[in-house]
């Protein structure tokens, strides 16, 4: 009802702007419809908000989950009271899909990661203790911004799409980070490549069976194994 007058009080202004501007009628009976036109169209705006606010309070009569996952155990049942702004949570959700993995590594391991995560995702499998069936693949999407002064290790955390649901929230794997792959890479162990005056190098057995110096350049030492990139052969 309020629309269809404000419209018509509408139309009515802009016929008497017309002939007012032509000087048919009085510049007074011009301005009394103008004012009935603002008067009405405010009336509609107050009209539009009591029925967004009527919206607002029924959404108040349903409750949505933030997010979609698993339900746990209810805490509330049926006939129970239940109160606005209550501290108690009547069911727990639990996002699976995706599922996020946090675990920690060394922060002397950071300038590696820092480095290598320039080129692209990072990888990260996570493998269920005990388990025989592959492990579950995933990306590095968080790393923490600082380091935990107690245990010296930052956090990581993976995402992993988790379709066939093997991760569980709350439960221990064993997580594999990902940083680069050398194909064909020579591994000897750390304790063999010795530093000199010129350089690393290390002792080769030669077919005659003496031993030779070799200078020979690393890269990436792995647990008590470290690569060699330059000097050395495989199988030498």
């Amino acid at each position: 009802k309020d629309v269809a007058e404000m419209k018509n009080a509408i139309e009515e202004e802009q016929r008497y702007s017309e002939l007012a501007g032509k000087g048919y009628v009085a510049k007074q009976e011009y301005a009394r419809f103008r004012t009935k036109s603002e008067a009405l169209e405010a009336v509609v705006k107050a009209d539009k908000a009591v029925l967004e606010n009527a919206r607002l309070q029924y959404g108040y009569c349903f409750t949505h989950a933030p997010v979609a996952g698993r339900t746990g155990s209810l805490l509330v049942n049926e006939g129970n009271v239940i109160k606005a702004n209550a501290d108690n949570p009547m069911v727990v959700i639990n996002q699976i899909r995706p599922v996020y993995v946090s675990f920690s590594i060394p922060e002397r391991h950071l300038s590696d990661l820092e480095k290598f995560k320039t080129a692209g995702p990072l990888k990260v499998e996570a493998s269920i203790p005990g388990s025989q069936t592959p492990p579950e693949a995933g990306a590095l999407t968080f790393i923490n911004n600082t380091v935990d002064t107690s245990t010296g290790t930052i956090q990581l955390k993976g995402t992993f799409p988790n379709e066939d649901k093997s991760l569980w929230p709350g439960q221990f794997v064993d997580v594999v980070l990902h940083l680069a792959s050398i194909p064909d890479a020579v591994l000897v162990p750390s304790q063999a490549v010795q530093t000199g005056q010129k350089g690393k190098n290390i002792f080769v057995v030669k077919e005659d069976r003496t031993v030779e110096p070799r200078p020979v350049e690393t890269g990436l030492v792995l647990e008590k194994e470290i690569v060699v990139e330059e000097g050395l052969s495989a199988g030498e």
